[in-house]
């Protein structure tokens, strides 16, 4: 064959096999869904308000192999987030409520402040007036329960004890009461225990500072001992659940560096449960942690521990949820912050710094050293560069910085803040799915889960923020609430994304929530802001309505998605509010009643207050009885003051109201709320 006939063949051949590469690219391509509906893996999904993500939502928790393991972790750990700024933000006197609530920075520029801010609640208050109503098994345990025609109390004030003596204090008693006949109402019996407490079929779990004893009340007459439990040093429990026949326990523990494992975060019947090393797990990517969260399963009638799972985390910013058909474990992703910062320098302040500055603070985030170190030296190539200007010239560039950096921070502050969040199969103790969502769980009452899926809230940017502006002035302000962005995330069964709001219209951030059938209320816990909704539906996730209030704050109680009770203070009076809310973005107020009584208990003992749903009647405690009101047709009508005691707690039972207080227990015929009998304590 002619050489010009060969080159001409192997032309021919390469231009087909590229041909062929090329064709075989596009319809791969095109094999890619344009559109993918329905549940998405979290990776799917991002925006300018932050980021969610988690590969294909396989968990990647991993177990520690070793001591040493162990040990590498927590010292790597401590290098990426300790420094300098770790250091100095200590000495800030701001508190962990205030940063919850996102208390606004101090501005000593009177001259020109234009407004002052809204007078910031404690997040225990916020808390506190979304907890109206609540059941004492969404509060892992309470003072008073039912079962079978008896009731449990655990009388509140059985002692008086000197402050800081707490722990001295002798075992007081759960009264058992008979309440087959509420004529013939009467104690039958005493558990030699008070405290908090769950019922699990015929055991009843006390629950009193850092111990836990279990007793068999099969014999009402005669309960008995049968287990106790106690967290050793440094833990707590941090929840509880009951299921059928089993009790589910979370316990925090503060992490010995020196010697972390293996752990003993409690004792049962004088047996250590002991964690080994390789029983622990942590996420995938290095973090701070400080401590390890262990979630049991126990056998309630034995006290025998069935399972138990252990990860490491933050004691603040992480979280452990037992919910009905899974456990959830949330906690803080460390990010790179020098990355960030030295990004947003190449970005946005090209026309601000000198280009040999800007390239030293570019190579900062390769170099081989620790998170600490590379904060330090970043700092300090600032701090040089800054020194060799006028001070008129410094203040005008940190200025200029800290207003772009503002703009930046808030449009990428998803990026800074994380939060991993793990699910854990309540049957096998396994991980099963895992991702991750922009901003921090300030708190586990801002997680829940509903027929399976989880509803999240989280808020971003304040922090961020603050570590932002600290690198450009080297100092520390206290997180203002002006930079916060809170966002809501619903889940499915597999973790998967069901819908996403990454910034809610809201002006601070969220300090408090109450979920319930279908959204939730979120609350900034600022005096004078409303308290807004916020729908979960999938692919409808979202500010649905705000609730301004002209007394604020308010206890709410919801009834069902339909109507909102709002009880405030009302110069020297209560002021009862009724809303209708089946239009979240239109509420319209139904009814007002004015209460002649200055404030009634609900400051001091909110878990008074009673609700009965089926006759549209509640209770509102006093310092002596209360008052109970009902709401038909929309307007809030008072029926009959009722008792005589200071109630601790107040329910709705088997058509009577029972009032539990520290010297006995009073029931009313529900008919007309005439007192049936009393039981004297």
């Amino acid at each position: 064959m002619p050489a010009s006939l060969r080159l001409g063949a192997v032309l021919l051949a390469f231009f087909v096999l590229a041909a062929g590469i090329y064709l075989s690219a596009r319809l791969k391509r095109s094999a890619l869904p344009a559109l993918v509906t329905g549940g998405v893996p979290a990776a799917a999904i991002t925006n300018g308000g932050g980021s969610v993500s988690g590969g294909k939502n396989k968990p990647q928790m991993k177990a520690f192999a070793s001591l040493d393991d162990f040990k590498s972790y927590l010292d790597e750990g401590n290098c990426e987030a300790g420094g300098v700024f770790s250091e100095a933000q200590k000495s800030l006197p701001q508190t962990a409520a205030d940063q919850a609530v996102g208390k606004p920075a101090a501005n000593n520029n009177v001259k020109n402040q234009k407004k002052t801010a809204p007078e910031a609640v404690s997040a225990e208050d916020g808390r506190r007036y979304f907890s109206l109503g609540l059941p004492g098994n969404e509060r892992g345990g309470d003072i008073v329960q039912t079962a079978g025609q008896s009731i449990y109390f655990s009388p509140e004030n059985q002692f008086y004890l000197p402050p800081g003596s707490e722990n001295l204090r002798p075992a007081g008693e759960t009264k058992i009461i008979d309440a087959a006949d509420p004529a013939q109402i009467a104690q039958t019996g005493a558990i030699p225990q008070d405290g908090s407490f769950l019922i699990i079929e015929n055991t009843l779990a006390v629950f009193l500072n850092n111990s836990l004893s279990a007793f068999d009340v099969s014999d009402r007459r005669s309960p008995r001992e049968i287990w106790r439990a106690r967290v050793n040093e440094g833990s707590s429990i941090i929840g509880s659940k009951r299921a059928g026949s089993k009790l589910y326990l979370a316990v925090k523990s503060a992490i010995d560096p020196a010697s972390p494992c293996p752990a003993k975060p409690l004792t049962i019947a004088n047996s250590p449960l002991i964690i080994d090393c390789t029983s622990i797990y942590h996420p995938a990517e290095t973090g701070f942690a400080d401590s390890l969260f262990t979630v049991l399963e126990v056998d309630a009638p034995t006290g025998k521990v069935v399972q138990s799972l252990s990860f490491v985390g933050q004691t603040q910013n992480s979280a452990v949820v037992i919910a009905d058909s899974a456990i959830y474990a949330a906690w803080q992703k460390n990010q790179d912050q020098v990355a960030f910062f030295t990004e947003f320098l190449k970005d946005k302040c090209k026309s601000l710094l000198p280009n040999y500055l800007l390239e030293k603070t570019d190579k900062l985030p390769h170099c081989g050293v620790s998170g600490s170190a590379k904060e330090f030296e970043l700092r300090n190539l600032l701090a040089n560069w800054f020194a060799s200007l006028s001070s008129e010239e410094q203040q005008r560039i940190v200025a200029e910085i800290l207003d772009r950096l503002e703009d930046y921070s808030r449009d990428r502050a998803g990026d800074f803040e994380q939060t991993g969040i793990a699910k854990i199969d309540i049957g096998s103790f396994k991980f099963i799915a895992q991702t991750e969502i922009s901003g921090r769980l300030a708190s586990s009452d801002f997680m829940s889960e509903s027929a399976g899926s989880l509803r999240v809230l989280t808020v971003a940017g304040s922090g961020a923020a603050q570590k932002m502006a600290w690198f450009a002035t080297g100092n520390i302000e206290p997180e203002s609430s002006r930079k916060t962005l809170n966002n809501a995330y619903l889940f499915d069964r597999d973790l998967l994304l069901a819908g996403a709001a990454p910034n809610l219209d809201m002006p601070a951030g969220i300090c408090a929530a109450r979920f319930t059938g279908g959204g939730a209320y979120v609350s900034t816990c600022r005096d004078g802001d409303p308290v807004y909704n916020v729908g979960f539906a999938p692919g409808a996730v979202g500010l649905r309505g705000r609730l301004a209030l002209a007394e604020n704050p308010a206890y709410l109680y919801p009834f069902g998605e339909g109507q909102l009770l709002a009880i405030s203070k009302n110069d020297r009076k209560i002021k009862i509010a009724l809303f209708d809310v089946s239009l979240p973005a239109k509420p319209q107020s139904l009814s007002e009643y004015n209460v002649n009584d200055y404030w009634a208990d609900l400051d001091a003992n909110y878990r008074a207050f009673a609700v009965d749903l089926p006759n549209k009647l509640f209770f509102l405690p006093s310092a002596r009885g209360g008052y109970v009101f009902s709401y038909n047709d929309g307007k809030i009508a008072p029926v009959k003051p009722a008792g005589e005691l200071a109630a601790s707690r107040a329910f709705f039972w088997g058509g009577n109201l029972y009032l539990a207080g520290d010297n006995g227990i009073e029931v009313f015929n529900a008919a007309d709320f005439a007192k049936i009998k009393s039981v004297k304590f």
